[in-house]
């Protein structure tokens, strides 16, 4: 049941219905709890993170969910795909805070969990390396010895800097 909960949750999420993601995803994440699925808590904790963070942009609220899936990863036996999701998460929502800085060494993160875990060469690992290039050019990922990223769009930090502030 807590599965198709988070699964439910992640569609509405993938959809826009943030607040039925956020309602679904909480639901989702205290019943795997309490039954000791700790993976699927863990990944309820994350996505709720995202929907309420970044989708809902309730900055001030987001710790929560974070502390939330950090304690699930540990319980989940800190599974390092379970810890790259909650870092690039995190560097997500670092991004819409406006710590470039926090947001890059969360994605970099990320990716070297995910490089370790599965290879360089998983197409899983190059379909995130991108995330990284949503950051401002002065904070985008460095990704070791490989290429710089480009550039995101022109006033894409002007653009989220208005959006922090409300405008």
């Amino acid at each position: 049941i807590s599965e198709v909960g988070v699964g439910w949750g992640s569609a509405l999420e993938r959809v826009g219905e943030y607040a039925a993601a956020e309602e679904a995803l909480d639901d989702a994440y205290w019943l795997a709890s309490s039954l000791k699925q700790e993976s699927l808590a863990a990944e309820a904790a994350i996505a709720a993170t995202l929907v309420v963070g970044h989708h809902l942009g309730r900055l001030d609220e987001v710790e929560r969910w974070q502390r939330q899936a950090e304690a699930a990863v540990k319980r989940a036996g800190d599974d390092p795909l379970l810890r790259a999701e909650l870092h690039e998460t995190i560097g997500t929502v670092d991004v819409d805070r406006g710590d470039y800085s926090s947001a890059r060494a969360n994605h970099e993160q990320a990716l070297a969990l995910r490089e370790e875990a599965l290879g360089p060469d998983d197409p899983r690992v190059g379909n995130r390396a991108g995330r990284c290039a949503g950051l401002p050019a002065r904070e985008h990922c460095r990704l070791g010895d490989r290429a710089r990223l480009p550039d995101p769009a022109p006033g894409r930090e002007a653009a989220d800097q208005g959006r922090r502030a409300g405008r």
